[in-house]
């Protein structure tokens, strides 16, 4: 969970450290210098939903962004571990990466830090059926039908409390190394990509009943109760952050070598308000509010983080990370109120469990749409 957060946050503040720097660089071209004009001089003032403005943010991310990208160098943060078989529970998945440059590279077990495979005493940690001789030796004094009703415990319990599916993942995954396999254009096309963001927006967040358009504009969501503008904002957050990079790291083909860049034409489409319906500018702004609630997240589970035991296999490079996330946890108080989440969930309490259950089985599902991410 804890490396979860961190590549979220890392995401943020990868995404804001581009902009910050796709402002200045691109700002000698006339299409560049439009864009600028049409978007970035609105990335000002407070933002919607927080506590925090643009400018506040700025200058937290200057300071933490450096401290997360050095994180991401040391291996207890650099591997992540993903399940790339999960099958599609919504349609019949055919998308597909058209770019050779693109593809994923998982690790070798023979690559892999030591301490990440097993425990300070040797002992290899569990993966898919590999379960320990005393361990089985417990589960077989069970009998299959108090098994099965455990197990039916097991599931209603996690059905009541999770916001997401992960165990899969963590039990069958593929390591992959974050620093080999960056966010960037994926040449991700067909039909897969647009029902992924639609499946998202129009099956998944919240809109006013009277709303009969599929398509969600600011003035919209305005007509929202706090929790279900939140919702979208995470979700409209969370695209910007994945069309930030796929238009900041694009390939292009010189002299038979794959160079990375900036593509203008491209963030030109996707921010520009005379492109996006006006809209470009507030999905800015909600890469600024995930930002902050994850940076919110951080925050409040400060416990957990210096309760964490690091274990890599290298005790040196492990007590580095633990200073490391100490030195980040400090600087997520410069902006003591980044994410007021007492604001939330408050009145009647029959509507409030309600719109707490209908919120839980929307991320749940928005889950499950990433299983259908072919690329």
């Amino acid at each position: 969970l804890l490396v979860v957060v961190t590549a979220c946050l890392l995401l943020c503040t990868v995404t804001i450290a581009t902009t910050t720097t796709a402002t200045t660089t691109t700002a000698t071209t006339a299409a560049a210098a439009l864009t600028e004009d049409k978007c970035f001089c609105q990335m000002t003032g407070q933002i919607e939903d927080c506590c925090c403005t643009i400018e506040a943010v700025d200058r937290m991310n200057r300071q933490i962004f450096p401290m997360i990208d050095t994180l991401l160098q040391f291996n207890f943060f650099k591997y992540y571990k993903v399940n790339f078989h999960k099958e599609c529970p919504f349609w019949k998945e055919e998308g597909e990466c058209m770019h050779k440059a693109c593809a994923v590279d998982t690790c070798k077990e023979e690559d892999m830090p030591s301490g990440l495979l097993r425990d300070d005493k040797g002992n290899r940690l569990l993966d898919c059926g590999d379960g320990g001789k005393d361990l089985g030796d417990v589960v077989d004094t069970i009998s299959e039908n108090d098994r099965q009703k455990f197990d039916s415990w097991h599931v209603f319990d996690n059905s009541k409390v999770n916001f997401c599916d992960f165990e899969d993942d963590i039990v069958t995954g593929q390591h992959v190394n974050l620093i080999d396999n960056p966010e960037r254009y994926t040449g991700y096309i067909g039909s897969s990509p647009g029902k992924i963001w639609k499946a998202i927006y129009e099956e998944n967040c919240f809109r006013p009943e009277s709303h009969d358009s599929p398509f969600l504009t600011e003035k919209v969501i305005g007509g929202l109760c706090m929790e279900k503008r939140v919702f979208y904002r995470v979700m409209s957050g969370l695209h910007t952050c994945i069309n930030m990079h796929v238009a900041a790291a694009y390939p292009t083909s010189r002299a038979g070598a794959i160079r990375w860049g900036p593509n203008v034409t491209m963030f030109h489409k996707f921010f520009d308000p005379a492109k996006t319906w006006g809209e470009g500018p507030a999905r800015l702004k909600n890469m600024y509010f995930t930002y902050l609630l994850v940076l919110r997240a951080v925050a409040k589970a400060a416990p957990l983080w210096t309760a964490e035991r690091l274990h890599t296999g290298n005790a040196q490079e492990d007590k580095e990370v633990e200073n490391l996330i100490a030195d980040i946890l400090r600087h997520t108080t410069d902006c003591p109120n980044t994410f007021d989440e007492s604001l939330m969930f408050n009145g009647p309490e029959q509507e409030v469990q309600k719109l707490k259950e209908e919120f839980r089985q929307h991320f749940m599902n928005v889950s499950r749409i990433m299983d259908c991410v072919g690329c």
